[in-house]
This record gives C-alpha cells, structure tokens and sequence, in this order.
C-alpha cells in the first residue's frame, strides 16, 4: 500500500473539472471498514485466534472517478478510474494509483460496448466488465478473504473487453489482454507474455439469469511448466428470483488452472519459475442465496471444491494430490440509510487432502484453509 497524496491530487483535478463541465464528470465511491476475527488452524504451528482492522470486507474500499460525452451519433465516450484503497491504513493497492479500474470505454444501444484498459475479468465482480460476477457473486468475494473461492475473477492490464446490445435478454461477451510492449510474436514463434481470453452469453429477464462462460489462460512460453502452459475454465451459473429472494448456482470446471483456491500457499509444491504451486484440474459448485428481510438484506452460501495437483512435490517425495474444500457463509446488511449500512458475517472452510491443514508449514502456515472468520462493519457510500 501506498501514500494517497497522488490520488489527492487526481480528485482534486477532477474537482476542478467538476466545475467547468458540470455533469460531466463525477467522483463517489465506498468506505468499509471493520473489525475482522478469525480462528485459524495454522498448519503445524499452534491454532491461534486473531482480531485486526480491516477495510473492504463487504466491499472493496474505493474513490472512483467517471467522466463521460455523449456524442452527435448517440454514442458514449467515457473514463472509469477507480483507485482501491485501505480505509485502515489510507495506503491503497496494488502499487499503482487506478489499480482497482482504469479504463476508457464506448457505449452505444445500436452495437454494445467497448472497454479499453486495466478492468476486472467477466467472472469477476469488478468495474463495468465484471458483468458475471455482478450478477452471481452475493458473497463469494466480499464478506472477508475466506469467501474467495472462484477461479479467474481477478483484473488484467491492457484489456479489451466487447459487449453486444441486448437482443431480447440475450448478450454476448469477449476479452483478450495484450502484452505491455504491445508486440506479438511472429507465425511459429514463443509467445513470451501472459495473455487472459474470454467469451461469454448472458440471458437475463425478470426471473432467471443464465450464463455460460469460457476463459483461456496462457503462461508465456518463457515459463517452462510440465503441465502445460495454457489453463482452461469452462463456467456455469444461473439465478432464479422469486418474491424477494434470489437463488444461485455457480460451476467451474478448470484444467492446468495456475491455483486452485487455498492452494498458493501449500510448502511442500515444486516452486519453478514463477509457478509456486500450480497445476490442478477439478471443478467447483456454489449455491447462493440472498433476500430482502426486516432492515436489510440476507445473504448465505454453500461451496464445494475438488481437484487434483498435478506437479512435483519437493525432495521428490510423493504427497497427496487430491483435495477437497468445503465453505459456508452467512451475511446480514442493515441498512441505515440509502447509502451507509451495518454488516456482519461469518464464513467457515475446510481443507482435506492437499489442503489438510498439516501441509501447511512453517512461515505460510498462517494461511492454512482451515479457519473460521467474522466481520462486523460500516459501509458508506458516497
């Protein structure tokens, strides 16, 4: 984390613009902050109880900035930059100022969408590209970090993102990020970059959501894996509202994916290059629930992960290669107002197999699986 004296300077610009292009530009934003406790197994060290501050548990602390015009033809331009920052420390993330989006975009109801720059995955819950993770993550990214649990729904730099209208509830979706110098590599040559595709279909109307996605991930040739180098995640999920409930269903099937959730931190797998840990082959499925109840909204959820390492082990001992992960999640928001609400949650994973807690050693122990967590916060937004 770093100072915010850049992200001052920033909104005080866009202050300024405020004032000479009135409804232009606009700055709001989120602060969370809480208090976060949790009970962790530890690996092989003594199990220990921890309490701390911690900012973004509901929702990620942000300051967002937007500008946009409209122009003759009806079309859209416009700028999305959001800086993600810590309400505990007032540093923000990601060793940059906009990490959390920055992206100029076009949006037209004749042709769809067109997204340019760094901005969240279709999986994701992130900015204007999120549009999967908008629709089905009730609790699987916020109510603290044990609810993460799905694959590929992070940002990627130097992403284009294209979005078609909607045709009677239907809309389709692509991604593709480029490398940072912007050069490609030749017919038959290494590609010695990381790239993220995606393509997507949402159908949507007043009762039902229903999704299909699929992204392709490749590791740059400069990275030698024995697996492979390209991970593929195959992404079914549904919702379907009834009164003032929503029920959920989100599947992943993944092959030669880089993490499994939970796995990053496992001692005992083969470190090459930059692949700490990676290799696995599996599937998850998680049922959500949330519903309009007496002062806010009600929030739970049920998940179960099962997959397979396919790396080395060090000191070429064998280890346990299949795992399985289990979470279990509760959230409440009172609302106070329309823009601040109270919150609390709790959430409870389990590891066996590779993820038992005993495979978790030494320094990295403290992010064993194996834990119980609860929140308690503020969320204002603004």
């Amino acid at each position: 984390m770093h100072s915010l004296k850049p992200l001052a300077a920033a909104v005080l610009a866009a202050t300024m613009a405020c004032a000479a292009q009135a409804g232009d530009v606009t700055i709001h934003g989120i602060m969370d902050t809480g208090i976060n406790i949790q009970h962790v197994k530890n690996g092989d060290r003594p199990s220990d109880t921890r309490v701390s501050m911690d900012s973004g548990q509901d929702a990620g602390s942000r300051v967002i900035i937007r500008a946009h015009e409209i122009l003759p033809s009806g079309t859209k331009v416009g700028v999305h930059l959001a800086s993600a920052i810590a309400g505990d420390t007032g540093g923000y993330y990601f060793g940059r100022l906009f990490g959390g989006n920055a992206t100029l975009y076009l949006q037209d109801e004749k042709w769809g969408e067109l997204h340019m720059g760094r901005s969240g995955s279709l999986v994701s819950p992130f900015g204007d590209t999120g549009f999967i993770g908008q629709l089905t993550d009730n609790f699987a990214w916020g109510m603290g970090s044990a609810g993460n649990w799905r694959i590929n729904n992070g940002r990627f730099d130097n992403q284009l993102t294209i979005a078609t209208p909607n045709f009677n509830g239907l809309r389709l979706f692509a991604q593709r990020t480029f490398s940072e110098t912007g050069s490609e590599p030749e017919k038959g040559g290494r590609e010695e970059h990381d790239t993220h595709s995606s393509v997507a279909a949402i159908y949507s109307n007043d009762v039902v959501d229903l999704i299909v996605a699929y992204d392709r991930d490749h590791l740059s040739d400069t990275k030698t894996v024995d697996y492979g180098n390209e991970m593929n995640v195959l992404t079914l999920a549904g919702n379907y509202r009834v009164y003032d409930m929503q029920f959920g269903i989100f599947t992943q099937i993944f092959k030669d994916a880089y993490s499994a959730p939970g796995s990053a931190s496992l001692k005992d797998l083969v470190v090459n290059g930059t692949t700490a840990g990676r290799g696995f082959d599996g599937w998850l499925t998680g049922l959500e629930w949330m519903a309009t109840v007496p002062g806010g909204k009600a929030y739970a959820v049920a998940v179960y992960n099962h997959g397979e390492y396919k790396g080395e082990f060090t000191g070429g001992v064998e280890g346990e290669r299949e795992f399985d992960r289990y979470t279990f999640g509760l959230g409440y928001e009172y609302k106070l107002s329309r823009r601040t609400c109270l919150y609390a949650g709790g959430i409870y994973t389990h590891g066996s197999g590779l993820l038992a807690s005993d495979n978790f050693k030494g320094d990295i122990a403290e992010d064993d699986v194996n834990r119980i967590q609860y929140q308690f916060g503020v969320l204002h937004r603004f």
